[in-house]
């Protein structure tokens, strides 16, 4: 009886140990990813979601791993991907302060800050000298860029409380421009319709790229040049295009 209690015993901490050892390698092949609350991603039902939560899980799915999307505040974010408590995150900055902790990915999305016309209204523009004696529209308080800022005294520029207000402004001739970051203007015009209404011009005034950012201590840096060629790939046969234009549709009914 007693061989019998210590055969089962030994039995249960086998199936343990190999339960243990399945749970391991399930954890093995998944990455932790966040995203800060935008265009990109969002939090829904406790889930973070979006364009760009698609991108991920396509590329890691890829490469055999499946992404585990973590909704964090973004403190919180770039504090744990500094311990290594987090893999990845989807859309940030490089700056030379994140670099000591992260790796960033090549990048995949710019996010300029454009000039804005109504349709069939543009004139060329390469610098910002070229908008002194036009009439242009910001949003209050918004800090487009050092030069912009250094500039603005020789504008004329009438800050407004929102990007409709401003889309709607430039289709009814109020206004010959509007500065603004392109992506969020693009979102107020689709929601208003007037997306065919009002056209970016092609030099913007700066661009940002988004990036991946990999922790220094996640196990799953090895990856990032797989991860940046996918990304390239996915530049080159217009999936990301794609996804910017989800993004600013789903934005956009949001």
């Amino acid at each position: 009886m007693q061989m019998k209690t210590w055969n089962c015993f030994i039995l249960s901490i086998l199936c343990w140990v190999g339960l243990t050892n399945v749970g391991l390698a399930q954890s093995n092949n998944t990455i932790s990813v966040s995203a800060p609350s935008s265009i990109w991603a969002w939090e829904r039902d406790w889930t973070l979601e979006g364009p760009v939560i698609d991108l991920a899980s396509k590329i890691f799915s890829d490469l055999g791993l499946q992404a585990q999307p973590r909704v964090l505040p973004w403190p919180r974010a770039i504090d744990y991907i500094e311990q290594g408590k987090l893999d990845v995150i989807l859309t940030i900055f490089y700056t030379q302060e994140r670099a000591k902790h992260m790796e960033f990915s090549v990048p995949y999305v710019d996010v300029p800050t454009v000039v804005f016309v109504a349709r069939g209204k543009s004139f060329p523009f390469q610098t910002l000298k070229d908008l002194v004696g036009l009439n242009g529209l910001t949003i209050i308080g918004s800090s487009i860029s050092k030069e912009l800022n250094k500039f603005s005294p020789k504008l004329s520029l009438v800050p407004v409380l929102e990007e409709e207000q401003m889309v709607q402004m430039l289709d009814r001739g109020r206004a010959d421009y509007a500065v603004s970051p392109k992506y969020i203007f693009m979102i107020s015009a689709v929601r208003l319709g007037y997306e065919n209404k009002v056209e970016a011009l092609p030099t913007p005034i700066n661009s940002k790229p988004l990036r991946f950012a990999f922790s220094k201590k996640s196990p799953f840096l090895k990856i990032l040049p797989q991860v940046n060629k996918k990304l390239q790939e996915l530049q080159k046969n217009g999936a990301i295009d794609k996804m910017v234009d989800q993004a600013i549709a789903t934005a956009a009914l949001r």
